[in-house]
């Protein structure tokens, strides 16, 4: 790979995770704000739940879980890294599973836990760093099962 696709990669991750994080954690604190007040919109419901645990609020000792966010991230954009393909649903998915992580990761370094406050029904309460997770995750299968025969990882 040239150093100029090299900078062009490293700039886009960097750009993309950051952003993203930021979002998150401007809407984690707008989401603290709501749940506060009891807000709702529609069957959207504004609750605060502090999740001392990792996905699905399993519960780890803090720092197994942050041990093991950590590799992941670092298994994450080593195949970011090594992606050859051209800007489709893998890298797209990658980028969103990277940045979700590491805002909840952000989440559990400076408080302990991970801030959520979506409740729609019967769902898991959620942050929006979930959601790029869970539609990344979605998005990579999406690709390794209809379109990754084409690409080269």
């Amino acid at each position: 790979m040239m150093v100029k696709d090299r900078l062009i990669k490293m700039g886009l991750l960097s750009l993309v995770v950051l952003s993203l994080s930021l979002i998150d954690q401007w809407l984690k604190q707008v989401g603290t704000l709501a749940s506060q007040i009891g807000k709702h919109w529609g069957p959207i419901n504004f609750v605060w739940y502090e999740n001392p645990g990792i996905a699905f609020s399993i519960n780890l000792p803090s720092p197994i879980a942050i041990g093991l966010v950590i590799i992941l991230l670092i298994i994450l954009i080593r195949l970011f890294w090594l992606y050859r393909g051209g800007f489709g649903l893998y890298l797209i998915g990658l980028l969103l599973v990277i940045s979700g992580g590491f805002s909840n990761l952000i989440d559990k370094l400076r408080f302990g836990f991970v801030r959520d406050f979506v409740a729609i029904g019967w769902l898991p309460i959620f942050n929006f760093a979930d959601i790029m997770i869970f539609i990344g995750l979605i998005m990579i299968i999406i690709n390794i099962s209809y379109g990754g025969r084409k690409q080269k990882v």
